[in-house]
């Protein structure tokens, strides 16, 4: 073999392992970045849920439906317990 082919074989492998580590950098911070926006996504979206719920929460009707569910009742009414067998 020529020496000249023997360099140029021993340079294009030197130069293809020293391309592997940045191409792999690359290809985890893409898939860093991907994962990111797919977090902030459904962030963004349970922020909203939460949001709605509290502005749901923040009527009367809201307030009482939850109290009776704790067993509270308005002043006048008869409270009843019901016990099934």
């Amino acid at each position: 073999m020529r020496p000249r082919r023997v360099i140029l074989a021993v340079t294009a492998v030197v130069l293809a392992v020293l391309f592997i580590q940045p191409v792999r950098a690359y290809r985890a911070a893409q898939d860093h970045h991907r994962r990111a926006e797919l977090s902030l996504a459904r962030a963004r979206s349970d922020h909203a849920d939460l949001a709605r719920r509290v502005a749901e929460s923040d009527t009367r009707a809201a307030l009482v439906a939850e109290a009776r569910s704790l067993g509270f009742v308005f002043r006048g009414e008869t409270p009843y317990i019901v016990v099934s067998r």
